[in-house]
């Protein structure tokens, strides 16, 4: 993933990271994302770790239905797939490293439409 860098565009997305916990080797991130004005269905997530050497590593997240998060924002429609879920071991990381954690929402119609988020989240390894 070189040449990662955050891009603008941050100012239209709601996200939450509600989990971002360690259990052993394996980090748990848990939270929702979803770019508002009813285009939210568009997007894919991921996952985006960058270390501060300038290196970055992408996950995969698992879906995960949020119901809590559609009746909180009631003047948006079919949020409850808007949530996510990702499980990292500590293999897949440089001892050492610290990461800054971001939210990557992907236009899965227009790949050139990316936003990535800055949690403010971060992985110690």
């Amino acid at each position: 993933m070189d040449g990662f860098e955050p891009r603008p565009g941050q100012e239209n997305i709601q996200w939450w990271v509600d989990e971002c916990s360690r259990n052993g080797p394996l980090h748990k991130i848990r939270g929702y994302a979803f770019r508002r004005g009813g285009v939210h269905y568009r997007y894919r997530q991921s996952l985006i770790l960058r270390d501060r050497a300038g290196g970055a590593l992408a996950f995969t997240v698992q879906p995960e239905e949020r119901i809590d998060v559609a009746y909180s924002f009631v003047k948006e429609h079919y949020l409850f797939d808007t949530g996510f879920q990702c499980y990292i071991y500590d293999r897949d990381l440089k001892p050492g490293h610290s990461y800054e954690l971001f939210i990557r929402l992907v236009n899965r119609y227009d790949p050139a439409d990316v936003v990535d988020v800055a949690t403010g989240n971060r992985i110690e390894i």
